[in-house]
């Protein structure tokens, strides 16, 4: 991967999973006190998701760039966990926001733009109580498209296009999930994307944060 792209988010991402992780922590000093509710171990959770995304800056050559505005995104993910610590996870995520194309900084032209990921990742919890901070990782597919934005066609020239993509991504998140006794599941999680466009420089990334509810059976 790149070096040299302009991380505008970078310096809030540090903070975020810190944060998660405290907090993941802290929760997880009370799971004494909630050993009525489920354990993990055989059990399924179906997830239902809600976010915001923000966005690296990918040079295409030179000084031009395409970055992505913060978008929003919503998920559904279903979460087989094999033991307490364990599981195997599928996630279906769209996310939408304004794409911008920027020469030395400033912003020529932009466009709606839509992402549709398929994601395959292990989870590691490391409590086994009902409440745990966990990480996860793993791999995927895309789908991009952002219509009608100006795009170099080769020394000062440009033209309007839509942009296609299709390809595989890279993925790593942490968070804090739990269960209560009556089957509600929940999850708070920042995840960090990353994957590369045809002729781009740099591979594109993305930081999503996220909120996820749903059952436990």
């Amino acid at each position: 991967m790149k070096t040299d792209r302009n991380r505008r988010s970078s310096g809030r991402r540090p903070a975020t999973l810190a944060a998660l992780l405290t907090a993941g922590l802290i929760a997880a000093a009370w799971a004494p006190a909630m050993e009525a509710a489920p354990r993990r171990a055989g059990h399924s959770d179906l997830f239902f998701g809600l976010g915001a995304v923000d966005s690296d800056e990918a040079q295409i050559f030179g000084g031009v760039s395409l970055q992505q505005e913060q978008g929003n995104t919503i998920a559904i993910r279903w979460r087989l966990h094999f033991n307490d610590l364990f599981a195997l996870e599928t996630d279906l995520t769209h996310e939408n926001g304004r794409v911008n194309l920027r020469d030395h900084g400033d912003t020529i032209d932009s466009a709606d733009a839509d992402t549709n990921y398929f994601l395959v990742n292990g989870v590691f919890d490391f409590v086994r109580g009902p409440i745990s901070p966990f990480v996860s990782f793993g791999f995927g597919s895309f789908d991009h498209k952002a219509n009608g934005i100006l795009l170099p066609t080769g020394g000062s020239s440009f033209s309007v296009t839509d942009i296609t993509e299709h390809g595989g991504v890279l993925d790593f998140a942490a968070g804090v999930d739990g269960r209560q006794s009556n089957s509600l599941a929940w999850l708070f999680e920042a995840r960090y994307l990353s994957y590369g466009f045809s002729d781009f420089k740099d591979d594109w990334g993305r930081i999503s944060y996220s909120g996820y509810i749903g059952i436990s059976f």
